[in-house]
């Protein structure tokens, strides 16, 4: 159980950072401290979990009559339309239009993907 919390709790802290280094890249997501990109994070995830998860379900038939060749587009911009909305919910955390979320979007999988291979490799 403890595992459990120090794994979300390092997760969280984690997409924080990652949003706040995106802020910093001016690609129209901003953030205006860590305390509202810790608020903006658990949102995000919230938000995921309940509309991403109904828009795969939504998609799934796409995705099979595509035999899956366009699952990293649907979620690329499943994951923009994740941000878009969650910038309604948080006071502080903005996006500015629909092509800065998709770009966001895009930008925080690569540095998370790039994170996670970091991560494994340090500590494997």
């Amino acid at each position: 159980m403890l595992e459990f919390f120090l794994s979300f709790v390092l997760t969280w802290i984690f997409a924080a950072i990652l949003l706040m280094v995106v802020d910093r890249l001016n690609i129209g997501l901003s953030v205006g401290s860590f305390s509202k990109a810790m608020i903006a994070a658990l949102v995000i995830a919230i938000v995921n979990l309940i509309l991403g998860t109904l828009l795969r379900v939504v998609t799934w038939p796409i995705d099979i009559l595509c035999c899956g060749m366009l699952t990293w587009l649907i979620n690329w911009i499943i994951a923009a339309v994740v941000l878009w909305v969650s910038d309604k919910f948080v006071k502080g955390f903005e996006i500015t239009n629909f092509v800065a979320a998709i770009v966001s979007a895009l930008v925080l999988a690569i540095l998370s993907g790039l994170a996670t291979w970091i991560a494994t490799a340090l500590f494997g």
